[in-house]
């Protein structure tokens, strides 16, 4: 049993480590969300 555990958060520790990568080749994205959340804030400052 300990054998298929470990096989299971072997696999999910290569998911987790792929889907990194991924979103490291894709920073765009984030940061354009990021800095049109923070665009808000600050109108809603200014207000």
């Amino acid at each position: 049993h300990q054998h298929h555990i470990t096989d299971i958060l072997f696999e999910i520790t290569k998911l987790v480590h792929s889907r990194q990568t991924a979103n490291a080749s894709i920073p765009v994205d984030f940061n354009d969300t990021q800095s049109t959340e923070d665009d808000d804030e600050t109108d809603k400052s200014d207000l």
